[in-house]
């Protein structure tokens, strides 16, 4: 399953170089066009791109990885069937709003959860 991430709290201040070449911004564009992986025949491009933005990035060192990564973020675009099934059918009357989390890279934390418009949620 493949994903992709917006919203990380701690730190794309100082860009990265591989987010300087425009694939970040055609990401996030064909994100929403798909409906955050609803619309799946966009997935093959979305999945092209995430390859063409990884190969492109070099490796930054632990410290400055954790300074980019920690914090909260929303996941924009998944082929997680699970996330699909709740954003689709929504779970016990709710509907979907979003799925995101929280990183703390320093104390090796992490929490998935899935949001719904009614305030309920499922943690992880």
């Amino acid at each position: 399953a493949g994903s992709l991430f917006e919203g990380f709290a701690g730190g794309l201040l100082s860009k990265p170089p591989f987010m300087s070449n425009g694939r970040v911004t055609q990401l996030i564009k064909l994100a929403k066009q798909s409906d955050r992986g609803r619309i799946s025949q966009r997935n093959e491009e979305m999945k092209r791109l995430v390859d063409e933005l990884r190969a492109s990035m070099q490796p930054i060192g632990e410290e400055k990885l954790k300074k980019l990564v920690n914090g909260s973020w929303v996941e924009m675009w998944t082929t997680e069937e699970a996330v699909l099934s709740l954003a689709n059918k929504g779970f016990l009357g709710s509907t979907f709003d979003y799925a995101g989390g929280s990183i703390n890279m320093y104390e090796d934390k992490f929490t998935n959860i899935v949001a719904f418009q009614n305030g309920n949620s499922i943690e992880a």
